[in-house]
């Protein structure tokens, strides 16, 4: 403790030499004898320079940031395109609601996707969010696809902008991206793909802020540590980060996405949670898998069978027109119909058939595989997805056809029963 205080008494003894007692002295209950003043003003001093070279990293010490560190890949990964074995079997999948579209053919159709939705209630109110029930037939896993939420992007990187001294020098595109971004009537924030890149470089020098990494944040030229902190933290929230997950970065078609792996071990759910930084107010989107052996595998799979070339953003918004347009359905066009309020009598009933028909074909492969988990996913996507769609249209007192609710409630009583005749006479109607 002495040693410590020893160049603040030497400062505070160099104004009361003639005093019989030494601010030092009074502040310490102890007198400073000099038994040589070279040595003294030379540690005095070496102390000083230490404290003032060590002052950047203070930062480091909040809720010791020091200490803890980080599962993160720094390097910018892609997903990877499959051997394409039958090119006619692709078709684009895609939703203006889940806000990208993709052509693909799940992996020779290895993978299915079942539009359904997420029910709760919160106090009086019933709110229902898209969500893709999801079946691997290789390996008999069932999963779900979901939005979890959306993120202020912006508000974070204008606090790292208000705070970060070089932060024009260091991410010019990005900064000027803040002051242009254009705000449109879904709240979104698009920005162009330099300062997409630079925000993919300002978040990973975030997570360089701890003891293993912080040289090479230095060596970058950044000295600065508390706006990373900052951020780092904020993001650590937002992706619920354990010292157990796995963070990285990967591009899917000209989006790069931040992305957390949560998995704990063998036998154990696998989580992916992930979001575009092409948005500052991005879509943050969820993938459960349930407990098996392998649950991680088939995420990998079905990221690259779905995400290797996925449109993203406006470009979705841009196909949706087309989609509209030219009555191009696929299976999570059903998200959308529910939205859609304009289009003619006709028009619904097609997609109302088209609807019908994903979930006959569904719950025949349900049947045929004799699995009970693969029944039971399709079952209960088909019972949430009906009530929903009755609801959504009845709040908006739009048209629909009374046959559809009862084929829904046929292909249920086929899954509930393992009867494939109630289904089969379904699939004939629609002949």
């Amino acid at each position: 403790m002495r040693l410590i205080l020893l160049p603040i008494r030497v400062v505070l003894d160099l104004f009361s030499r003639e005093i019989e007692h030494p601010w030092s002295s009074k502040l310490t209950a102890s007198r400073l004898v000099y038994r040589s003043k070279v040595i003294s003003y030379f540690f005095a001093t070496l102390i000083c320079l230490i404290a003032v070279a060590l002052t950047p990293f203070s930062p480091l010490m909040y809720k010791q940031q020091l200490l803890g560190q980080q599962q993160v890949d720094y390097g910018l990964k892609s997903f990877v395109e499959g051997d394409i074995k039958d090119f006619e079997s692709f078709q684009e999948i895609g939703s203006k609601t889940l806000g990208f579209s993709s052509f693909t053919n799940l992996a020779d159709g290895r993978f299915e996707l079942i539009p359904s939705y997420e029910i709760r209630k919160v106090s009086s109110k019933t709110i229902f969010r898209p969500l893709v029930s999801l079946w691997d037939k290789k390996l008999s896993i069932k999963g779900s696809f979901k939005i979890a939420s959306r993120f202020d992007l912006y508000e974070l990187v204008k606090v790292a902008k208000n705070n970060l001294w070089f932060f024009s020098l260091y991410y010019p595109e990005l900064d000027k991206s803040l002051e242009l971004s254009i705000k449109d009537d879904k709240d979104y924030f698009y920005i162009n793909q330099r300062a997409s890149l630079e925000l993919f470089q300002l978040i990973s020098n975030a997570f360089l802020v701890d003891y293993k990494n912080i040289p090479k944040l230095m060596m970058k030229g950044h000295f600065q540590f508390l706006p990373y902190l900052q951020m780092k933290l904020e993001l650590s929230k937002l992706l619920e980060l354990t010292h157990d997950n796995y963070v990285d970065f990967i591009k899917s078609g000209d989006t790069i996405f931040v992305r957390k792996k949560d998995y704990s071990g063998e036998n154990i759910i696998y989580r992916e949670t992930f979001f575009s930084l092409s948005q500052l107010r991005p879509i943050v989107y969820k993938s459960v898998w349930d407990r098996h052996l392998d649950n991680d595998k088939s995420q990998a799979a079905l990221s690259n069978a779905l995400f290797f070339k996925a449109r993203w953003g406006k470009k979705v918004e841009e196909r949706y027109d087309i989609w509209i347009k030219e009555s191009l359905f696929n299976p999570l066009f059903a998200f959308d119909f529910l939205n859609e309020v304009d289009q003619s009598k006709d028009y619904r009933r097609n997609f109302e058939r088209y609807i019908l028909g994903v979930y006959v074909e569904s719950a025949l492969s349900a049947l045929e595989s004799n699995q009970q988990d693969y029944i039971d996913t399709v079952r209960s996507a088909l019972q949430r997805y009906s009530l929903v769609f009755k609801m959504a249209l009845e709040r908006k007192d739009i048209f629909y056809s009374k046959a559809t609710i009862k084929g829904f409630n046929d292909i249920l009583l086929g899954l509930k029963l393992k009867d494939k005749k109630p289904i089969l006479e379904v699939k004939e109607k629609l002949k």
